[in-house]
């Protein structure tokens, strides 16, 4: 694979504008493109897919994606003075009601969740289990697309092996498993 990174501002940016844009930055590349999204940027994707039927890229991994939305989210936005200005725009693109229900017509979503939690911040939030510790599983459910989970917390889904290898079988073959 070619890995390119692209970069956006997750709390700043309004996810219309970020989705258009991702859906540009994708054109440059040859076909295929295969999306590899972590949290938020699952939500981005699915925004591009839903406003892009035509986008080069047709096949993505979302790992621990709130595409249900977020407890955690709407927990830190009750703050007051301090919740939204820490989250920002990231709750108007999906981290409060979620971005959407199925997957798209000509797409293909694979997405895999986080089921270790550690310390008390689950407990403290009231964050369903199984979690990652920042997204429960049933946040990241969407209807038509796969769905696996694997024991590791939010941030350290992005550093695992086992992650890797799922994500590079299910841009082969559609799916996690043969």
């Amino acid at each position: 694979y070619r890995v390119v990174y692209f970069r956006y501002s997750s709390v700043r940016a309004k996810l219309t504008i970020t989705s258009d844009e991702l859906h540009e930055f994708c054109k440059q590349f040859s076909s295929p493109v295969y999306l590899f999204c972590h949290s938020l940027g699952g939500l981005l994707a699915l925004n591009m897919f839903l406003r892009h039927p035509d986008a080069i890229s047709h096949r993505m991994v979302a790992v621990a994606t709130p595409f249900q939305g977020s407890l955690v989210a709407r927990k830190l936005a009750k703050i007051p003075g301090i919740g939204r200005r820490i989250l920002g725009g990231a709750l108007d693109n999906g981290l409060l009601l979620g971005a959407g229900n199925m997957v798209p017509v000509n797409c293909e979503i694979g997405i895999i969740a986080g089921n270790f939690s550690v310390g008390i911040s689950s407990t403290l939030i009231g964050l369903p289990t199984p979690s990652d510790g920042t997204v429960a599983v049933a946040e990241t459910h969407l209807s038509g697309a796969e769905h696996i989970e694997l024991p590791n917390i939010h941030t350290g889904l992005l550093f695992s092996s086992q992650v890797l290898d799922k994500a590079d079988h299910f841009f082969k073959k559609g799916r996690f498993n043969e």
